[in-house]
């Protein structure tokens, strides 16, 4: 069987189990099993699979047929234009979320803050990225001692592990226990209301469902976190969080109970509320 054939006859495999772009997928595993670029495997259209690649290469196809997620397969995503290493055990880093990371970097630069804090770091997309593009030291909280593994692992591969700190534990506690201050305070935490989790696809429902559920409105994490912002936030400093597409309105009221100022809420690239955005006052 020829790299074409092969492709062919995956491409037809997805499209039966109702994947989203089956060709496009179909070739990305094709190209990660060869370990080759788009260039070389159009190059070597002709060239026959061994019996090796044939078997890896349909194992994968049959694991996306059941919605096992491509990035849990390849254990690769990018995000910020960074190769991320991922797993099971943590969120796959969405597009969506770079508006938060562009305007933390946004907010380093043009205030010139040296101290950022990311809660629920989860693979450390966030933390890792922020460290990668900036000058900051960057604390990089989570519950899961998996994620973490994850997370330090990728600040491993990117050359950022002497900036960014790893703590274990629930939100802003860690931080406080250490009388660590930061000057801005970046979070990806769940919010997707609990009653809409049967309702996401196959593939979001096989992430880590702690790092899905916000509770019966989606925002019962960011009620927990709020409280502990003053001791860890210093005056002045940044609040990013990145939000539900319908939940800015409700969002920007429950900042301002807790004093936050200057709130604002960032769209994302489809034009949806994405980031809510405010300062703690001085």
């Amino acid at each position: 069987m020829t790299n074409r054939e092969a492709l062919k006859k995956a491409t037809e495999m997805l499209t039966k189990a109702g994947i989203d772009s089956p060709q496009l997928e179909a070739e990305v595993l094709l190209r990660y099993t060869l370990s080759c670029t788009r260039a070389q495997l159009l190059s070597n259209w002709h060239e026959k699979m061994s019996i090796k690649e044939k078997t890896a290469y349909y194992d994968y196809i049959s694991k996306r047929t059941n919605h096992v997620p491509v990035q849990h397969i390849t254990n690769e995503q990018e995000f910020m234009s960074l190769k991320f290493h991922v797993t099971a055990d943590v969120l796959i880093p969405r597009g969506d979320t770079e508006v938060l990371v562009e305007e933390a970097l946004r907010l380093i630069k043009s205030e010139r803050l040296a101290k950022v804090a990311d809660i629920g770091t989860g693979s450390g997309a966030i933390a890792c990225s922020i460290a990668y593009y900036s000058p900051a030291r960057v604390w990089a909280v989570d519950c899961s001692r998996a994620a973490l593994a994850v997370a330090a692992k990728n600040a491993t591969g990117l050359g950022v592990a002497s900036k960014v700190i790893f703590l274990t534990g629930d939100l802003l506690n860690p931080l406080a226990q250490k009388d660590i201050t930061v000057d801005l305070l970046a979070a990806n935490l769940p919010y997707i209301p609990c009653k809409e989790i049967d309702n996401l696809q196959p593939e979001v429902r096989m992430e880590p469902i702690g790092a899905l559920d916000g509770g019966p409105d989606g925002l019962g994490i960011y009620r927990a976190l709020l409280p502990q912002v003053e001791t860890v936030l210093k005056s002045g400093g940044w609040l990013l969080m990145e939000i539900g597409y319908d939940q800015g309105a409700a969002i920007k009221s429950l900042l301002a109970e807790f004093g936050i100022i200057d709130i604002s809420v960032l769209k994302d690239y489809a034009g949806h509320d994405r980031v809510v955005k405010g300062r703690k006052r001085e």
